[in-house]
């Protein structure tokens, strides 16, 4: 008899004293994470909003008059950073391959993978390839 009393005593010790805490915690720990998001979002729009209000130029665009296999870049990574990966695609194709190749190249310099070399290899000549179909494809449709 004594056993069960302190098994009840024991459960109604966790649900009236232990759980509210709890919660109180779990609470507490959801609007911090709401407050963190909300601080995230706003310094990323604002990142965001700085980087559209300064983008550089095309020097070859702007002397020559086409667009150089670059033109298409800057716009390609600001649509990326707002999430928008479509819009990424269709404005500079080679974007996510270029990016994918920086990011292996960073870990194979630090964790020296056995196929990492390869890799690289292929992405390198898959951006190439992007790069020079969508120039042609941008040179012959737009001029």
């Amino acid at each position: 008899m004594l056993f069960i009393k302190e098994e009840i005593c024991n459960h109604i010790f966790t649900y009236l004293i232990l759980k509210p805490m709890f919660l109180h915690r779990l609470f507490f720990l959801r609007h911090c994470f709401y407050k963190l998001d909300h601080i995230f979002n706003r310094m990323w729009q604002n990142i965001i909003n700085w980087l559209e209000n300064n983008l550089v130029t095309c020097t070859f665009h702007k002397h020559f008059g086409i667009a150089c296999p670059g033109c298409g870049l800057q716009t390609s990574l600001l649509a990326l950073l707002k999430g928008d990966i479509w819009e990424s695609i269709h404005l500079y194709p080679a974007l996510i391959p270029m990016l994918s190749m920086l990011s292996l190249l960073l870990l194979h310099l630090k964790f020296k993978f056995s196929w990492g070399a390869i890799i690289l290899k292929y992405l390198f000549f898959l951006s190439v390839l992007l790069i020079l179909f969508s120039y042609i494809y941008k040179i012959s449709s737009h001029y």
